[in-house]
């Protein structure tokens, strides 16, 4: 059950830990022009239960959770730099 009828181009890949995971996810849906209300729901949802809780909610508010958002170049992974949220 989605909190919020909106999804972020944000992947879950290689952010493990919660904070990593809801920071990134809170800055990335900002980009995208969301609320900071409908950010803030999404969160508090998320943080209700344990960590897989937190994941499946996050996951249903993304576009492509675990595949790799903003890589315009899918067929060369290898090699390329490694973007950061920060």
């Amino acid at each position: 059950m989605a909190v919020i009828d909106k999804k972020a181009d944000f992947s879950l890949i290689g952010l493990g830990d919660p904070k990593s995971l809801l920071i990134g996810f809170r800055d990335q849906a900002l980009r995208e022009g969301w609320t900071v209300h409908e950010v803030a729901e999404v969160v508090r949802e998320a943080q209700k239960g344990d960590h897989d809780h937190l994941v499946d909610t996050l996951a249903e508010h993304c576009i492509d959770p675990f595949g790799a958002a903003d890589d315009e170049d899918d067929d060369d992974d290898e090699g390329g730099e490694v973007s950061s949220i920060f």
